[in-house]
């Protein structure tokens, strides 16, 4: 159910903590205070697998072809992004050690 805040809740018959996330059921344990623990990890860690881990490299090229739509003429052509760019691209086509 989008929108909604997970909350673990108490199954009898099973003895166990359990909580819906992402349309499944997740078993959280027996303990009330460790199962809102793990609920507690297992949100913070929603989604971290799918994320990318850009280079400082890729986040600087994004961030300068982006930067002409984001600022005025001026800027994108003042010395300080000039210089970026041509450290950007020396950068890049060094060895990595």
């Amino acid at each position: 159910m989008a929108g909604r805040i997970p909350k673990p809740w108490f199954r009898e018959a099973k003895g166990a903590w359990y909580v819906h996330l992402d349309g499944e059921r997740v078993d959280l344990g027996k303990d009330e205070v460790a199962a809102h623990r793990r609920l507690h990890r297992l949100m913070a860690n929603r989604g971290l697998e799918e994320a990318p881990n850009p280079t400082v490299a890729e986040l600087a090229e994004q961030y300068l072809a982006e930067l002409p739509r984001r600022a005025n003429a001026r800027t994108v052509t003042s010395p300080d992004v000039t210089s970026s760019r041509s450290w950007l691209r020396a950068a890049s086509t060094r060895p990595e050690h």
